[in-house]
């Protein structure tokens, strides 16, 4: 029973009314303020603060309701988990990850995930920014791999996993690869091969204008190993994801991008539902941040 006045105490106040509660949880109204007001005199103290038809969370609630959302969580956790052992079915971990992703850390950790547990099936999904948070909201992955392109949500949990430096990937061969460093104004002159599905282009060109302040053509490849050659071959630079060896390949040169006299970095985070994740989503994260730390 304090399993459903939790969901019921949960869903009132996300919904922050009795009314609008009740019709998610398919029961009256007057059936679930009963069932709140039973929970608070089990507990011995008030959970919300009544003013006719509204009502806000007391300080103690407020406390109650953040634990109440974690336990529930746990709970049905737990009960995913059991189903799939009971049910024999073999555990799979869905991951969503940035198409321009070129270091090894998340092959890496894949290779160390897969050794300990090897019951569980990983399965990876390339896409851009913006397409591997619709994995997540769809329920086409459990976790992804992005940097920081948008504000937290409290509905996730948004997993640090390191800092990198921003390069500019150009050909071994192009008059910048004599540099140590450039900046973003610098590179005006070159084409900027963005990877992208053909979908998203649209979405990418307005980030790498607007908001990295890119001057230059723009030119598309549908994947790092497009981008790659392209840019081996003279046809532009590339941003490329994650921690940079600059010496490899040698094909290629990576060149810090710096602005005013700094550096650029940019923040990868993992990201996952906190109504959607189990002990291998967390465990993969912790997994994948060792290889960003090394």
């Amino acid at each position: 029973m304090i399993l459903k006045q939790l969901q019921y105490f949960i869903a009132v106040v996300d919904c922050g009314s009795f009314t609008e509660a009740a019709d998610r949880c398919y029961i009256s109204q007057s059936a679930i303020s009963q069932q709140i007001k039973a929970l608070e005199d089990d507990l011995g103290f008030p959970l919300l603060e009544r003013k006719g038809r509204s009502f806000t969370l007391t300080p103690a609630g407020e406390y109650f309701y953040q634990k109440s959302v974690m336990m529930v969580t746990e709970y049905e956790q737990y009960v995913r988990e059991a189903s799939r052992i009971a049910n024999q079915e073999k555990a799979e971990l869905n991951i969503a990850y940035l198409r321009s992703f070129e270091t090894p850390e998340l092959k890496h950790a894949v290779s160390d995930f897969a050794a300990k547990y090897p019951d569980v099936t990983v399965r990876l999904f390339p896409g851009n920014h913006e397409e591997v948070f619709t994995m997540i909201r769809n329920g086409t992955a459990d976790m992804n791999l992005n940097d920081l392109r948008r504000a937290f949500s409290d509905a996730y949990s948004n997993f640090k996993l390191g800092d990198a430096k921003v390069y500019a990937a150009v050909s071994a061969r192009s008059p910048l690869a004599s540099l140590e460093r450039i900046t973003v104004p610098e590179l005006r002159h070159i084409n900027c091969i963005i990877i992208s599905s053909k979908e998203a282009q649209a979405d990418e060109e307005d980030y790498f204008r607007n908001v990295f302040g890119l001057k230059s053509e723009i030119v598309f490849a549908e994947n790092i190993e497009e981008a790659q050659l392209m840019a081996s071959a003279g046809r532009g630079f590339y941003i490329p994801d994650g921690i940079i060896d600059e010496n490899d390949p040698v094909s290629l040169k990576y060149i810090p991008v710096y602005e005013e006299g700094e550096p650029l970095t940019r923040s990868y985070y993992a990201f996952w539902k906190l109504d959607h994740s189990g002990w291998y989503v967390e465990e993969f994260a912790d997994i994948l941040k060792a290889q960003f730390e090394q």
